[in-house]
């Protein structure tokens, strides 16, 4: 039962922020910023705390709760995606802003034997580094991607692991640690910028959103 709400959330939040981003988008001149904030309008499932199975001397001092559904005190709902649709074979115009550090690597961290962060945006002009900052705790990172390639490395504390993509993904993408199978985070992945995650207030920003032009 609190699976399927956990579910229900997810899909309402994602349906919401969808049809809010293209209602806007389609009234925008030139370039512009979207601003919103997720609100869960209901009761909260309580946080869980995690059974650590494993590394317990180290992984238990970290008071790890379940993050599947996190909500403020005010409903905000927190690691809600909100990323543009474009259908195959279209396009949309990128502002040039987007481009100026797209070699600077963003950081997925395993950290306190979970990740950080939990939700995480990729556009794919960037590098993903993959860190492993829990001192001889072994750590594996496994990600289930659809239109790109797999994989399923240790990350060790001496350097990152690193990657890049090619493709948009469908969807978020579960990234996982097999060693320690509490840990989560989801990535999204695409070869566009205009994405979101919401953080502890619920609220999120599109900067730089351009018409909905098809090339």
């Amino acid at each position: 039962m609190k699976s399927q709400f956990r579910n229900d959330v997810v899909r309402m939040a994602c349906l919401a922020a969808a049809l809010f981003l293209l209602a806007t988008s389609a009234h925008a001149a030139g370039w512009g910023t979207i601003k919103g904030r997720i609100v869960l309008d209901g009761d909260a499932p309580s946080a869980e705390s995690i059974n650590v199975t494993k590394d317990a001397g180290f992984c238990g001092k970290h008071d790890l709760v379940e993050e599947k559904v996190v909500v403020g005190d005010d409903g905000s709902l927190s690691n809600a995606f909100v990323y543009l649709y474009v259908k195959r074979g279209k396009s949309v115009d990128i502002h040039p802003d987007y481009d100026k550090d797209a070699n600077t690597p963003l950081k997925l961290d395993n950290k306190g034997c979970r990740f950080e962060p939990h939700a995480l945006l990729v556009y794919t002009k960037h590098p993903l580094e993959i860190h492993n900052d829990d001192s001889g705790i072994a750590h594996n990172t496994n990600a289930t991607l659809i239109r790109n390639a797999g994989f399923n490395n240790l990350i060790s504390n001496e350097s990152p692991f690193v990657v890049k993509f090619e493709r948009s993904e469908p969807a978020p993408a579960p990234f996982g640690c097999n060693i320690h199978p509490w840990m989560t985070s989801n990535v999204l992945i695409r070869t566009y910028p205009y994405m979101a995650v919401t953080g502890k207030d619920g609220k999120r920003s599109e900067e730089h959103t351009s018409e909905l032009q098809s090339h």
